[in-house]
C-alpha cells in the first residue's frame, strides 16, 4: 500500500519537477500553483484515503472522486507528453547544436492545456454505457445442440459509491436482453462495503438467465474483504467457482463446463488473526486449520474430474495472464479483465506489460483441432480510481457457441 500510495506518487511529482515545472522557468508564485496542482493530482489515493476514510468506497459524493481521478488522468498524460517534448528537444539540441527553449516552452505550455482536453474527453467516454460485444465460435463437442448456447460475460463493475443505482439497472437490463443460457462474471464486481452499496447490489438480483450466474474474484474482491461478501452472493444465486468447475447439461446429449480459479491477489492478502473465524467460516475455508493467506491458482483443483478431450471447458481467470498456464490445457475458452483494455492510447503498452501482452479482444493459442481461445473483456465499467477511456469503450460479452 505504501508503494502505491507514496512512493510511486512521489516519482511522478519529482519528474513532473523535472519534466514540466523546471523546463517552464515560470516565476515563483506560477511555480507554486503548479507544484501545489500536481502534488493533489498524483497524490489523490491518499488524499481520498484521508479524507473519504476507504480508498475503494470513500465516504464521498462520486462526482468528487471521479474530478479527483479525472484530474490524476490529466497529470499522467501531461506528464507522458510532456517527457516526449523534453526527449526530443534534447536531442534535436544535441544534434543541431541549437538552443530551443522558447520552442520547448511553447510546446509544454500546449501539452498542459492539449491534456485538459484529453482527460476531459477520456472521463466523458468512461462514463458512457457498455456497447455489446458479439463473439462466434464453433466446436464438434456441441454437435447436438439445435442453437448455439448463449454466453454472457460481465467484468469489472467496480460497483461502488460513486456508480449510481441507475447505471448498475443499465447493465441488468442490457445484460438481460442478450437472452443468455449462462452468465459469466470475471472478478472486480464490487469496490468496498456492501452496506454503503447495498441498494447498488440489490438491482443483480434482476440478472436472469437459464443456466444460473458464476463468478470468480478479482484482486480488488480481496481488497474488499471477502468474507464481508459470501453471504450477499449467495442470497443473490450466484455460484463461485474458485478453483472448483461446474457442468451444465444443454440436452441429454450434450454439456459445458465452466470453471474458475482463484486470482493471484489471494496469496498476497495476508489474514489478520482476528479476521480467520471469519475465514474459516466460508465454504471454501472450513476444512483448513492453519492459514496465513487465501487459496491461490489452482488449475489442477480447478480442472479436477473433466475429460479435457471430450468435454468443451469455458474457464473464469480475471487475470489474462494466467492464460499461460491455462493454455497448456485443453480449454476450448478462457474468460478475462483486469486490463480494462488498456484505458488510453499511451497506457496500453504499459499495461501490456503486466498481463503477458492479453489486453483487449480475442487470443488464440495451440492447433486448429485444439484452439485455445481468450477473450479480455474491456470491462463492464470501470474503477473510479483511474476513470478514463480512450477508443476502449466497456462492453458486455455475448458469446455464442454451435457445433461444428
Amino acid at each position: 500500500m505504501f508503494l502505491f500510495l507514496v512512493f510511486m506518487p512521489l516519482c511522478l511529482f519529482l519528474l513532473s519537477h523535472y519534466v514540466i515545472i523546471k523546463p517552464l522557468r515560470l516565476n515563483k508564485s506560477l511555480q507554486a500553483v503548479l507544484y501545489v496542482i500536481y502534488f493533489v493530482c498524483f497524490f489523490k489515493n491518499l488524499l481520498i484515503k484521508i479524507i473519504g476514510g476507504d480508498l475503494l468506497s470513500p465516504n464521498l459524493p462520486g462526482e468528487v472522486v471521479i474530478f479527483f481521478s479525472g484530474a490524476n488522468v490529466w497529470a499522467v498524460v501531461s506528464l507522458v507528453l510532456a517527457l516526449v517534448v523534453v526527449i526530443v528537444i534534447k536531442l534535436i539540441s544535441l544534434t543541431f547544436k541549437v538552443q530551443l527553449r522558447v520552442l520547448r516552452t511553447i510546446l509544454l505550455i500546449f501539452v498542459l492545456l492539449s491534456s485538459l482536453f484529453i482527460s476531459a474527453y477520456s472521463v466523458y467516454n468512461a462514463f458512457l454505457p457498455p456497447i455489446v460485444k458479439n463473439y462466434s465460435f464453433e466446436d464438434r463437442r456441441l454437435n447436438g445442440i439445435d442453437k448455439p448456447y448463449r454466453i454472457v460475460q460481465l467484468s469489472d463493475m467496480h460497483i461502488c459509491s460513486s456508480v449510481d443505482v441507475d447505471m448498475v439497472k443499465k447493465f441488468v437490463d442490457l445484460t438481460n436482453t442478450q437472452n443468455p443460457d449462462l452468465i459469466l462474471i470475471t472478478g472486480d464486481l464490487i469496490d468496498g462495503d456492501y452496506e454503503k452499496i447495498k441498494e447498488q447490489i440489490s438491482q443483480l438480483k434482476n440478472l436472469k438467465s437459464k443456466d444460473g450466474i458464476f463468478y470468480v474474484y478479482g484482486n480488488h474482491e480481496y481488497y474488499s474483504k471477502i468474507y464481508n461478501w459470501d453471504k450477499v452472493w449467495k442470497d443473490l444465486g450466484f455460484v463461485l467457482l474458485e478453483n472448483d468447475n461446474k457442468r451444465i447439461k444443454i440436452n441429454d446429449n450434450n454439456s459445458i463446463v465452466i470453471a474458475g480459479i482463484s486470482d493471484p491477489q489471494a496469496l498476497k492478502t495476508k489474514i489478520k488473526p482476528e479476521e480467520k473465524e471469519k475465514i474459516l467460516a466460508l465454504d471454501n475455508y472450513k476444512m483448513l486449520t492453519d492459514i496465513d493467506t487465501y487459496h491461490g491458482v489452482d488449475l489442477e483443483k480447478a480442472l479436477n474430474g473433466i475429460n479435457l478431450d471430450n468435454e468443451l471447458v469455458v474457464m473464469m481467470s480475471h487475470k489474462p495472464a494466467e492464460f499461460e498456464g491455462i493454455s497448456k490445457y485443453n480449454v476450448f475458452l478462457t474468460l478475462s479483465g483486469h486490463a480494462h483494455g488498456g484505458m488510453l492510447p499511451i497506457l496500453k503498452t504499459i499495461v501490456s506489460w503486466f498481463n503477458n501482452s492479453y489486453v483487449s479482444g480475442i487470443y488464440k493459442k495451440g492447433t486448429e483441432e485444439q484452439t485455445r481461445n481468450l477473450i479480455v473483456s474491456n470491462g463492464t465499467y470501470l474503477w473510479s480510481g483511474f476513470f478514463a477511456r480512450i477508443n476502449t469503450p466497456g462492453e458486455v460479452v455475448v458469446i455464442d457457441i454451435k457445433g461444428k
